[in-house]
């Protein structure tokens, strides 16, 4: 997983679906390191609400559930034992 800023985020949500799963899980891993990433939510809404990608829907979901209720309960989602490795 190779990090990438805000920026660089915005700018490959606008690709094709592959590049955007990618985008969105280093937004998602960032976020969980406790990065800030106000500008991602609209560009996510924006590029990828109307896809037939089922990944990136999933991604979606996974993401928005942080945005929502933070990145500490989607950290208990994903590793319900306490045993992250991000």
């Amino acid at each position: 997983m190779v990090f990438m800023t805000e920026k660089r985020v915005l700018t490959h949500l606008v690709c094709n679906c592959q590049v955007k799963r990618l985008a969105l899980k280093a937004a998602i891993m960032a976020m969980l390191s406790g990065e800030r990433m106000p500008k991602v939510l609209m560009q996510v809404i924006r590029f990828c609400i109307n896809t037939n990608d089922h990944q990136l829907k999933k991604l979606m979901m996974l993401y928005w559930e942080g945005t929502c209720y933070g990145m500490s309960r989607l950290l208990d989602y994903v590793c319900p034992h306490g045993h992250a490795s991000v």
